[in-house]
């Protein structure tokens, strides 16, 4: 059980440290903290019993009652405006983040209307080429027609006047 405090004392130690802004950091009291650790260590060496032992060996002279709330985290003026030109640092940070992805997008959109265009060129070109090849084939077949009407129309001549 007394290990368990030791952890619940842990935990409300770490969750009620002041955290960094924009971030997950959490900061700590070192010495609180090791403190804890090192009860923790003795208590698993002592198998469990430092605080019954130690408890029953007090007078009543020597407990005293203090409030189980803890002190609220004061920040002097220096901290504060610390705390503010962090901030500010971050806010900073953020909107250049934001103006280089701005810029980056802007890039992208530019680019990409770039190879859309070069696309299309090449698509206009190919098509171009196709419907030349589509005409230069339509004539060819309209010369072989007639050179067929022609053909036909010499050998009918020449078999019907050989028949005259």
């Amino acid at each position: 059980m007394e290990l368990l405090g030791l952890i619940d004392a842990l935990e409300a130690t770490i969750l009620s440290s002041p955290k960094l802004l924009l971030t997950n950091k959490t900061i700590i009291d070192e010495p609180k903290v090791i403190g804890i650790i090192d009860k923790v260590r003795l208590v698993i060496k002592n198998g469990g019993h430092i605080i019954h032992d130690n408890v029953t060996k007090l007078s009543k002279d020597d407990i005293r009652v203090e409030p189980i709330f803890e002190k609220k985290q004061v920040l002097s003026s220096h901290e504060v405006v610390s705390n503010n030109n962090f901030k500010n640092k971050k806010l900073d940070e953020v909107d250049e983040i934001i103006e280089r992805a701005k810029k980056e997008a802007q890039e992208i959109i530019e680019n990409a209307d770039n190879y859309a265009i070069d696309v299309l060129e090449k698509l206009h070109l190919t098509v171009m080429k196709v419907q030349r090849n589509v005409a230069r084939v339509e004539k060819t077949i309209e010369d072989s027609k007639v050179n067929l009407k022609n053909d036909y129309k010499n050998d009918y001549i020449k078999n019907n006047l050989e028949k005259i």
